[in-house]
């Protein structure tokens, strides 16, 4: 091979020889005759590799299977590991050494905003001649909808949701001389306006020693230059390498005002399809008891607007014996005066409080007012991603609150129940 340089094999093998995936999966048996996978192969996966990757279904992480061999071959993929050497006269036995980390779903090397690189080998005079190319490749990504927009709906940040990221790639290339170690350079991902950050998914780092004259690996042909643009801003995330062990930023602490709804209770309803205008509330086959609640809820502030909401309720008496688990459900069809409510309509429990157990033989006097947490339920209504058709307060069985006691409570006749919005003053 043309070229010289100082010591140039022992160059590469200190910075270790580049690799990167060149199809999703790994582990394909290698064609070199005498490699046999149970004796040479299985003891490296078992090693590194089962724990996430073995017999264990309960611990497998991406259905892929590495302890049997035909289940390895199925997934098709390899790696690929280009070195390229200098030197001056013939080696009678050189001995390379590859390592290869790919675990492209775990963590990803960039931030969104700007990233300051920092490149260093151990000493620089090792490279001579030669020249260290370092190359980013990443697809940039957004997200359409806030965190806390997720938080709300029970969606996850983890799995991608209203995440996506752009077909081509992004690739930040930097070639250094051994006079310029160690140095630095930025990397900028931008977030498109009106969009929320999310981690670039990681291609390939890839690291070259060239010898003099030589050029980098080509990049992708429809790759893009890390430019943040008039449409893009340098939001920022933590540094993924920095979770865990660094504290978080602190937020500006917002006041806020609290302002309440009036509601009105009534009737209570049974499964069994009775209609009164008060009754005790239960949950139990044959005697299951809710109280449903309505009014208008029309001025509600913007979603954004609202710290939090609360279902604040009258209790007369609880049970004698155990506390009881009261919970707020947003109701999926409305209330028809005179017919009995379809008890599959009470939707899914938005909020709860726990009613301690009644301390005396002797009712509230007044009634206590208890407050059941409701925020995202109500910042859905205020976004118009739910109907409001009223709520339903009604018993949740938990052994850990009841003890299994089959628990009630009851309100006083005319409960006025209200609505409660914590609501972010101006800035």
């Amino acid at each position: 091979m043309p070229g010289k340089s100082r010591s140039p094999v022992r160059a590469v093998l200190a910075l270790t020889a580049f690799a990167w995936p060149t199809r999703s999966g790994v582990a394909e048996e290698p064609a070199t005759a005498g490699v046999r996978f149970n004796l040479e192969v299985r003891a490296i996966l078992a090693e590194n590799c089962f724990a996430c990757h073995g017999p264990d279904a309960a611990k497998r992480k991406a259905h892929l299977r590495l302890d049997q061999r035909e289940a390895a071959l199925q997934v098709g993929g390899k790696y690929a590991c280009l070195v390229r050497l200098t030197f001056r006269k013939a080696l009678a036995a050189p001995r390379l050494e590859a390592v290869v980390q790919c675990n492209r779903g775990s963590l990803p090397y960039l931030s969104p905003g700007r990233n300051r690189i920092t490149v260093a080998v151990a000493d620089p005079r090792e490279l001579g001649a030669n020249r260290l190319a370092v190359t980013y490749a990443y697809r940039r990504g957004s997200r359409s909808a806030s965190p806390e927009a997720l938080a709300e709906a029970g969606e996850e940040l983890a799995r991608g949701h209203h995440a996506s990221w752009s077909p081509k790639p992004t690739v930040a290339r930097k070639v250094f001389h051994a006079a310029d170690l160690p140095a630095t350079f930025d990397v900028d991902v931008p977030t498109p306006k009106g969009q929320y950050p999310v981690y670039p998914r990681m291609l390939w780092l890839r690291r070259e020693v060239l010898a003099p004259g030589a050029e980098p690996l080509p990049l992708p042909a429809a790759a893009e230059g890390p430019q943040a643009g008039p449409e893009g801003e340098l939001v920022t995330l933590p540094n993924p390498f920095a979770v865990g062990w660094a504290p978080p930023p602190r937020g500006a602490l917002r006041t806020t005002t609290t302002r309440a709804i009036p509601l009105r209770a009534g009737p209570a309803v049974s499964r069994a399809g009775g209609s009164q205008s008060n009754h005790f509330l239960k949950w139990k086959d044959g005697e299951t008891w809710a109280m449903l609640v309505a009014g208008d809820l029309a001025g509600l502030p913007p979603a954004r607007e609202i710290a939090a909401a609360r279902l604040v309720f009258p209790v007369l008496r609880g049970h004698a014996k155990a506390a009881t688990r009261v919970g707020v459900t947003l109701l999926g069809t409305p209330v028809r005066e005179g017919e009995p409510y379809p008890f599959e309509q009470l939707g899914e429990v938005a909020g709860s409080v726990a009613v301690p157990r009644q301390p005396s033989e002797a009712d509230y006097s007044p009634p206590r007012p208890f407050a059941a947490t409701i925020t995202g339920a109500v910042k859905r209504i205020a976004a118009g991603a739910a109907s409001f058709r009223g709520f339903a307060i009604r018993i949740v069985p938990d052994r850990a609150v009841d003890d299994g006691y089959i628990a009630r409570i009851d309100m006083p006749d005319g409960a006025r129940p209200a609505l409660e919005l914590d609501v972010y003053d101006p800035q």
